[in-house]
């Protein structure tokens, strides 16, 4: 069987839910209920929150997805300008202190 031939199968075979899929926003509330809040007071990006999340498709969820349910959380975020933050976006908890969200 060659490639093309499997990849064919693969486009015609309808994608289905995991099974026991549990929402993004379940996953981030579980996996933040968790930490103490020293560390919940600090921000995330999205590539650490990545490895522990699970996609309904996939392995991982999109990037996007993640997005989305951190503003559904209503987390915030905010683009780091500075050299050291690599203009990377950071998402803060909605526990986070406002005072120091400052970049």
């Amino acid at each position: 069987m060659t490639y093309l031939t499997r990849l064919q199968q693969a486009a015609q075979r309808p994608s289905e839910p995991r099974t026991g899929y549990v929402p993004l926003t379940e996953q981030i509330q579980a996996l933040t209920a968790h930490l103490p809040p020293m560390q919940l007071n600090r921000p995330f990006s999205i590539e650490e929150l990545l490895p522990q999340l699970h996609g309904r498709y996939k392995a991982r969820p999109a990037t996007r997805e993640v997005a989305k349910a951190l503003t559904e959380l209503g987390w915030q975020q905010k683009r780091c300008w500075k050299k050291s933050g690599l203009n990377r976006r950071f998402w803060y908890p909605p526990t986070y202190i406002e005072e120091k969200m400052k970049c």
